[in-house]
């Protein structure tokens, strides 16, 4: 990254880290203290949730952005007056390198899928008619990494948000558990798959 300023152009450098899969997504935010760390990695779930994409958690500055398919913003942002220093470096490399920024929405701007409800509070998309749909109703999902389609939902491993089928999702809780990892309400009863009992 090159910074000009009175005259000189100084070069600055830092060990990057890659995105953890291709199409991933990096979310940046407040990460000064252990509790807006946790904020910011349970709003990854949402993100993974929502958009169906691989989530990396900005912890540091040591991203490449250019890396990522789109850096989302869980605020506060450059816009904002209490922007901190881990999100608003990322966030400027990202608008610098022509990466697609997005910032999370208002509360107001929040509305269900009218197709399956589930609850859009990252970026809410319309269809031709104006109804509110979600990228899973809209055929947009990319799906599980296995190649198998169909219902999906998100796994932490290794510090980021994993979107995976339901099968994959048991294999990987029961291999890697974590406390991020929760069941879900309507998940199926723990199954033996590949000799793993979740």
């Amino acid at each position: 990254m090159y910074v000009v300023g009175m005259g000189r152009k100084y070069i600055v450098t830092r060990d990057v880290q890659n995105a953890p899969a291709e199409k991933s997504v990096l979310l940046v935010g407040a990460v000064e203290t252990e509790d807006e760390v946790d904020e910011l990695t349970a709003a990854g779930y949402d993100v993974a949730e929502q958009l169906h994409y691989p989530v990396a958690i900005a912890t540091h500055d040591g991203f490449n952005v250019r890396d990522f398919g789109a850096v989302v913003v869980y605020a506060p942002s450059m816009d904002s007056s209490t922007g901190t220093g881990t999100a608003l470096i990322l966030q400027a490399e990202a608008h610098a390198h022509g990466v697609p920024v997005i910032t999370t929405q208002s509360a107001t701007d929040c509305a269900p899928c009218g197709t399956c409800r589930q609850y859009q509070t990252v970026s809410t998309a319309r269809d031709a008619s104006g109804a509110v749909v979600c990228v899973a109703c809209f055929g947009d999902a990319p799906g599980c990494a296995c190649g198998m389609d169909g219902v999906t939902e998100p796994v932490f491993l290794n510090g980021a948000w994993d979107v995976q089928c339901r099968r994959c999702t048991t294999i990987t809780k029961a291999a890697f558990p974590s406390p991020w990892n929760v069941e879900r309400d309507d998940a199926a009863a723990p199954a033996d798959l590949f000799g793993i009992r979740a």
